[in-house]
């Protein structure tokens, strides 16, 4: 077979996703063997065959030590923070919140209960496309940050969030936000300042992957 003939010459994986039960019956006798199980995998839909690379990528950077060059958007803002415990303070306002796999963080069209700090685990964001179909636009790790256009920009989340792993996260409510304003008015405006950068952001992400979407 060509396809496996390449695949084991060039050392690459090879991904297939929505097969219909015609072709994978005929796959499964040709190219999804079980001898040659470490070439291939087979996805439901495009979106887990994406993520599915997305953590083949982020495994190979990791052990290559390149992400200790890097840091997380949570360890930005801890950096950004008043020091020396400008994080910490900001905790102090927070719920923390130990979430299950697959419980919902954000809903689309609804207004963000504020924003989520997400401390470990992860997340993922997907687009509702009506019909009861939807599209996964991206993943995030540990380190993430999620909410914040729909609270600094007072519109409803233009995608649902929902953690994908057991995640601790940490809420800070809009009602705590005003608090924090109150008691710490320079540990506020130095977190608006930074989420308005990240706002700007995630907005020209936002627009560029609609945009690419519709197309």
């Amino acid at each position: 077979n060509k396809i496996k003939q390449l695949a084991q010459g060039e050392k690459i994986t090879l991904l297939f996703t929505h097969l219909s039960p015609v072709i994978r019956k005929k796959m499964d006798k040709e190219v999804l063997t079980t001898a040659d199980a470490g070439l291939w995998q087979v996805f439901d839909d495009l979106n887990h065959g994406m993520a599915w690379c997305e953590e083949q990528i982020i495994a190979d950077i990791e052990s290559t030590g390149l992400t200790a060059k890097s840091k997380t958007v949570l360890q930005q803002l801890g950096s950004y923070l008043p020091a020396p415990d400008g994080l910490q303070r900001l905790k102090a306002f927070c719920e923390k919140i130990e979430a299950p796999a697959g419980q919902v963080l954000i809903t689309q069209e609804k207004l963000s209960r504020g924003l989520f700090f997400l401390e470990t685990g992860g997340a993922e964001a997907t687009l509702g496309l009506g019909e009861g179909k939807s599209t996964r636009l991206r993943k995030m790790s540990a380190g993430a940050i999620v909410g914040e256009v729909s609270v600094y920009a007072s519109r409803p989340a233009t995608a649902t969030f929902t953690t994908d792993q057991p995640s601790r996260v940490y809420l800070l409510s809009n009602e705590k936000m005003e608090e924090l304003e109150k008691a710490h008015p320079d540990l506020a405006a130095a977190l608006h300042k930074f989420m308005a950068q990240l706002v700007s952001e995630r907005l020209v992400d936002s627009t560029d992957m609609l945009e690419a979407l519709l197309k």
